[in-house]
């Protein structure tokens, strides 16, 4: 893919909504929880099993979240800012 933000990331479910679908990628995680800076954590779905993931929320603007991503048994976070890209 040319441009993986276009598939990943956060993305408006329908614009005025405030329902935000999140994606995330990581090869050969077996888990993932999106990490809400403004709410719950939620639980994200595997989608494909190389490691896609999604989430769907509601905000009323992007949301700032991180990831808690597992590989078995080992788990670590990432902090998403989105600003920078």
């Amino acid at each position: 893919m040319a441009d993986p933000h276009q598939l990943l990331g956060p993305h408006e479910v329908l614009a005025g909504s405030g329902r935000w679908q999140v994606r995330a990628w990581r090869p050969g995680a077996t888990a993932m929880t999106l990490v809400n800076a403004n709410g719950p954590r939620v639980e994200m779905t595997a989608i494909s099993p190389d490691g896609l993931f999604v989430a769907d929320l509601p905000s009323a603007t992007v949301p700032v979240y991180g990831l808690d991503v597992r590989f078995g048994d080992n788990e670590y976070s990432v902090q998403v800012d989105w600003k920078r890209w």
